[in-house]
């Protein structure tokens, strides 16, 4: 499907939710990683508990 202008919205959409999973694979590998470095704060769970 193409509009008057030549974009392809599908295919854009496509491109943004594929960039959204990449991201949050890295955030998930990150978070894991800290974890496994001993870093205060670094939860898998989500963010660092407020003392």
């Amino acid at each position: 499907m193409t509009t008057p202008h030549g974009e392809r919205p599908l295919r854009a959409l496509a491109h943004l939710c594929g960039a959204q999973i990449c991201f949050a694979l890295l955030d998930a590998a990150g978070k894991r990683l800290a974890a496994d470095m001993g870093i205060p704060g670094a939860t898998r769970a989500g963010p660092a508990p407020k003392s």
